[in-house]
């Protein structure tokens, strides 16, 4: 994956199965792709919530 709209894609494919296999509540996306501004020299900023209950040997 190497440009703006497969990663997008992939994320929103995935995200059940993200949330699920990872014990999270949420996903959000930041930085530079969520301003539309991504480029080969960025990075993906995904911050994550964990469900209360998840320990971090869980993960």
């Amino acid at each position: 994956m190497d440009n703006a709209s497969d990663i997008l894609n992939y994320l929103s494919v995935n995200k059940q199965r993200l949330l699920r296999e990872y014990h999270l509540t949420q996903i959000a996306l930041f930085g530079s792709l969520a301003r539309g501004e991504f480029s080969q020299k960025s990075d993906i900023d995904l911050l994550v919530e964990f469900k209360p209950e998840t320990k971090i040997y869980t993960i």
